[in-house]
């Protein structure tokens, strides 16, 4: 199963448990979300085709599309050999959520400013 599944019309986020809330989930996903379609449009703005945009997206990332079992032991290893990068713990999430690349991200967008996303991790 992914944490992150296309349904047939929607995806569908799972990886946060019933009794969390998943206001700052999906603070994160939107942002980043936000940050690839201003990628995306920047370069249809500038001329490309926006089939060539996303083809050329797909074929970059096609690595993280797996259809198997998530929950399989070999998956950590598969995704591993595949240079996906994985946080495997919240503690250790919260620790990247101040990396300099995630704090620009917040800014860049009016999301959070520095201070504000220290605070979330602390």
């Amino acid at each position: 199963t992914s944490p992150f599944p296309y349904g047939g019309h929607r995806f569908e986020f799972r990886a946060v448990g019933s009794a969390q809330n998943v206001s700052m989930v999906n603070t994160v996903l939107a942002t980043i979300c936000a940050e690839q379609f201003k990628e995306f449009a920047d370069q249809i703005e500038a001329g490309k085709k926006p089939q060539d945009v996303a083809a050329a997206s797909l074929n970059e990332h096609w690595k993280v599309i797996f259809n198997g079992n998530g929950y399989d032991k070999a998956w950590p290893v598969e995704a591993d050999k595949r240079g996906i990068w994985r946080i495997d713990s919240g503690v250790d999430a919260m620790d990247v959520l101040v990396s300099p690349k995630n704090l620009e991200l917040f800014a860049n967008f009016d999301v959070l400013s520095n201070t504000e996303t220290q605070a979330r991790r602390d």
